[in-house]
């Protein structure tokens, strides 16, 4: 009887606490699995994880498009129950399937993988939003890229001025 009654506190102790800690599920991926026609100009990948307990989940990206399984982006600790996206200027190819996956930390068992998801990008530039002409080459402009330009062009104006005003 005394070695029922233990059992059975160590399985409640071990419910509680397991709960506790909070248990992380994706419940959403974007794009979804096997999707086709995703446009490389374009192109983000996003999660919605949540946790019971309604901690931070660290989060990160991976995808083996190298090869091997690259960190894309390490998001450290983010909100659940939030769709979090991130940019990939790495798929540039069209008509290529990728292959991707997220990284979680799991509170009480570590760093978990989710299982690999693919996408196949579009058959060409024709297809997609990016528009005609649009040949892989990806180019993000920031906010500090725009002031770059802004600068550059700006400090061009002064040059041609001054030439102007010189002559």
């Amino acid at each position: 009887m005394k070695t029922i009654i233990i059992l059975v506190c160590i399985i409640l102790f071990s419910l509680f606490s397991f709960n506790a800690m909070g248990v992380v599920k994706i419940l959403e991926i974007q794009p979804s699995d096997n999707s086709v026609d995703n446009c490389p100009c374009c192109l983000a990948l996003c999660a919605n994880l949540s946790n019971t307990s309604g901690d931070m989940v660290k989060l990160a990206f991976q995808s083996n498009y190298s090869g091997n399984w690259d960190t894309l982006e390490d998001l450290g600790d983010v909100n659940a129950n939030e769709m979090i996206c991130i940019c990939v200027p790495e798929f540039t190819l069209f008509n290529h399937t990728y292959y991707w996956r997220i990284i979680y930390n799991q509170p009480g068992i570590g760093t978990q993988y989710s299982e690999n998801y693919s996408l196949i990008t579009a058959q060409d530039a024709d297809s997609c939003p990016c528009g005609e002409g649009y040949t892989g080459d990806i180019e993000v402009f920031d906010g500090y890229s725009m002031i770059g330009i802004i600068g550059v062009i700006g400090l061009l104006g002064l040059l041609i001025g001054f030439k102007r005003r010189n002559r």
